[in-house]
């Protein structure tokens, strides 16, 4: 794992380096097989929206009053796990080149390689932060108010359920 600062900065460069990687065509695998054949699960938005999140995320951690850098880096962790637990198996295998810088920026080969502790400690920093942005939705983070998606409390909630319960869901097990 890195520190927040080139944390910060991956996800900041992220929606540049996914248009850099379609460009080069290394973001192309078997499964662009798929996205001829099933292209709405295959979406180059969705991707492109997890990217900005991420991105977005960043920016505002380094506007959030209290946050130690400690607590900043575990909700940017946060958000790359709400992230990535959004692709389930069929989306892994469409969206594979995005996953796998993820990974790349992470340093693991797949979420089950966060320890649950550590998993859970930045889910509920990411909670946390929401509720924040929810506060200031109309001052210095609007922008990535706007950019959450409708149920990300919920879907947190979720993540952190599953991280108690630890009954290996496909998204975790999933590897690089």
């Amino acid at each position: 794992m890195s520190n927040f600062s080139e944390l910060h900065q991956k996800a900041v460069d992220l929606p540049f380096r996914l248009s850099q990687s379609r460009a080069n065509n290394s973001y192309a695998t078997w499964s662009s097989i798929f996205c001829a054949c099933l292209p709405a699960l295959s979406s180059n938005t969705r991707v492109d929206d997890d990217a900005n999140l991420l991105r977005l995320s960043a920016r505002a951690l380094n506007k959030h009053p209290t946050f130690t850098k400690d607590e900043k880096y575990l909700a940017l962790l946060g958000m790359y796990i709400y992230v990535w637990q959004r692709y389930d198996t069929l989306n892994q295998l469409t969206n594979s080149g995005f996953l796998g810088i993820l990974s790349q920026q992470l340093n693991v080969a797949s979420l089950k390689e966060i320890e649950n502790s550590h998993g859970m400690r930045s889910l509920n920093a990411l909670d946390n932060f929401c509720q924040w942005v929810g506060q200031q939705k109309d001052t210095l983070v609007e922008e990535l108010y706007k950019a959450f998606p409708v149920d990300i409390l919920a879907q947190i909630y979720d993540q952190r359920q599953r991280y108690l319960n630890p009954a290996e869901p496909s998204w975790m097990s999933f590897t690089w």
